[in-house]
């Protein structure tokens, strides 16, 4: 996907000062505040599978119970309803969240869906098929651009955010493995069209026994959605007592979407279709004009929508925190570079001897945009649900500097961006002093291995917090199944006093985030 590439150019040309190549191609004031936040702030890493682009709470599976003031937008809007930290007033400049997870490859061949110039030779290309036949493959990414919260022991808090979320997800079977590594090299093509000048192989195809391409790719996906997200929430403690608090909490967020696409034949399913809508920075090539087509190669949203999140917390004997939450439900309407595949036609002939790399950009446009094996037609619009989650968590204070936790998040539709299995997580947060907090545990399930991420934070004078970890600290010492993600958070800032009653146990002991 085209959004993978940029995420990833504006990496590696901030590593090599080369941003300002970037920067000219950017078209309006608040792309140029986006990537220059990326540019500056490699931070602030939680998944944004299942968090929200914070440094608190890393890796310590307690999200849902446990996240807090802005943090806590897009997870459990209840949570503003009291304070963590003691304090009233947080503010969070260009926190972004990274993660990459390649069931079939290792660390190195990871490396090479970014390189353009790479190419295979037959025998990798034949071992790829293999690797890449019915292994996952996912790729998060999220910019908090900004975020910013006042809570109050009366009136409740609320949560202001700006933030760019984005999924890449597919799974291949072998014959769409085949189709993509192969070409007509793939044993399903059978006949060939030689070029009589030089022998040169035109065209690959098959006269006989056609199928279409929902039986040829059946259980094969393709999905990634971009969106741009701007988000209220409000969070009240309704309920007081001694052994008891409850709060409830709202967020409306409006939604901004950048690009989608859903490409995929589930096991079971007769009648197939796909769609995408791309804002024109993707430029991506389609055989047939739509009605809805955006010209230009700018970066434009081409869909707007609007979304929903409700949670509940309970805090039970100031030791036990419950959270329950239901985020994205709603929806957008794409109405840019709208399209639509049919996949019922028989797939006949494929002019394409193979990819010679696993570039991202090449694999979506010779995968997903392929008028050898889809036919697509442009369309004045579409509505797309919003990928809805539930979340489940708790959290248990043993004492003023341990905590444990577990979180439960489990997709409610298929949509993309959403989760192919629930993904259930656990951990500790444990303070060994005031100004620093130490984060790991388990994650397993989503579209993730099983993972061992690690964290930590650290507070500078009280207000201002530094965060830095990894998802999964195994892939430090392993070449296989990778989780490869490394984040540094850099500006969070926090004031004011929160009363104290209001306040967790033990929010004066612990002095961080």
């Amino acid at each position: 996907m085209h959004f993978v590439r940029i995420l990833f150019q504006v990496r590696q040309k901030a590593l090599f000062l080369k941003q300002k190549q970037y920067i000219m191609k950017i078209q309006s004031t608040f792309r140029t505040i986006t990537c220059l936040l990326f540019l500056s702030n490699l931070g602030l890493f939680l998944s944004a599978q299942d968090g929200n682009g914070t440094i608190s709470s890393m890796g310590a599976g307690n999200a849902t119970a446990y996240l807090n003031d802005y943090q806590s937008s897009g997870i459990n809007p209840a949570n503003l309803g009291w304070s963590r930290d003691g304090k009233k007033f947080h503010l969070g400049l260009g926190q972004v969240t990274f993660s990459i997870f390649s069931q079939p490859l290792e660390k190195r061949d990871i490396q090479r869906f970014f390189e353009k110039d790479y190419s295979y030779v037959l025998q990798e290309k034949l071992n790829i098929v293999n690797d890449f036949a019915e292994a996952e493959f996912n790729l998060d990414g999220a910019l908090l651009i900004g975020g910013v919260s006042y809570q109050d022991p009366k009136w409740g808090g609320i949560s202001f955010t700006v933030q760019e979320k984005g999924n890449w997800n597919f799974q291949l079977n072998q014959t769409a493995s085949e189709f993509l590594f192969m070409g007509w090299n793939s044993d399903y093509f059978t006949n060939y069209i030689i070029d009589p000048t030089n022998g040169d192989t035109l065209e690959g195809y098959r006269s006989t026994d056609l199928k279409t391409a929902s039986e040829l790719f059946e259980g094969s996906r393709f999905t990634t959605l971009w969106r741009r997200d701007f988000t209220f929430s409000y969070g009240l403690e309704v309920l007081k007592k001694e052994n008891y608090r409850l709060s409830f909490g709202v967020g409306v967020k409006y939604i901004k979407g950048m690009g989608i696409v859903n490409v995929r034949s589930d096991k079971g399913d007769e009648s197939i279709s796909g769609y995408s809508s791309l804002s024109p920075l993707f430029s991506i090539d389609y055989p047939v004009p739509s009605p809805s087509s955006r010209p230009g190669d700018g970066f434009e949203s081409v869909g707007s929508g609007w979304g929903f999140d409700f949670g509940m917390s309970l805090l039970i004997h100031n030791k036990v925190r419950i959270g329950v939450a239901v985020t994205d439900i709603g929806s957008i309407n794409w109405d840019g570079n709208v399209y639509q595949a049919d996949w019922e036609a028989k797939v006949e002939r494929i002019a394409s001897p193979g990819l010679t790399t696993n570039n991202l950009q090449d694999i979506l446009e010779s995968i997903v945009i392929s008028e050898d094996i889809y036919d697509w037609q442009g369309l004045e619009k579409m509505k797309v649900n919003l990928p809805t989650r539930f979340r489940m968590g708790a959290s248990y204070s043993l004492n003023p500097k341990l905590d444990l936790g577990i979180d439960v998040l489990a997709p409610l539709n298929s949509e993309p961006g959403n989760l192919e299995s629930p993904m259930l997580s656990s951990g500790v947060l444990y303070r060994p002093a005031a100004w620093v907090e130490l984060s790991s545990g388990f994650i397993s399930g989503g579209n993730h291995a099983f993972n061992v991420p690690l964290g930590a934070t650290f507070s500078i004078s009280g207000n201002w917090d530094i965060g830095i970890g990894v998802r999964d600290v195994l892939t430090l010492f392993k070449q296989t199944n990778p989780t490869v993600s490394f984040a540094f958070g850099f500006i969070r800032i926090k004031t004011g006093t929160y009363a104290a009653e209001a306040a967790m146990p033990d929010a004066e002991s612990e002095g961080s985030l």
